[in-house]
């Protein structure tokens, strides 16, 4: 199942980072949005050592599949924050697209994680 969502991901960043990234105008960004870009990037980095940390903690308990949901959530989070601050840096061409896209796995992966600690619990 991991591997089928890791592929499938992969699959639908690469075409959209080098299409949309050559159409129109190159995209300028304020320094707050740059800084506030790189800030959430590094509070990403360090949730995700966290969540992988706990989710090595978890390992074979029932709580570890939640754990892994949100260990690739927070890493697709500090992937978005990372590729929009370079972005907007203006040290690569990264499209609106995949920075969005990254953050809809993140938010799709923190909604299963969530739902399966409740499941869990109740």
């Amino acid at each position: 199942m991991k591997r089928v969502l890791l592929g499938s991901a992969i699959f639908l960043i690469l075409p959209f980072s080098s299409s949309w990234a050559d159409v129109g105008e190159p995209a300028t960004s304020s320094f707050l949005g740059i800084m506030l870009s790189f800030v959430a990037g590094i509070f990403g980095a360090v949730g995700l050592a966290f969540a992988f940390k706990l989710y090595r903690l978890t390992k074979g308990g029932e709580l570890s599949t939640a754990w892994q949901w949100l260990t690739w959530a927070l890493s697709f989070f500090a992937l978005a924050q990372v590729l929009s601050f370079l972005a907007g840096a203006g040290w690569i061409s990264a499209s609106p697209g995949t920075v969005s896209l990254l953050q809809f796995g993140a938010g799709l992966g923190i909604a299963l994680g969530i739902a399966r600690i409740k499941k869990v619990m109740s």
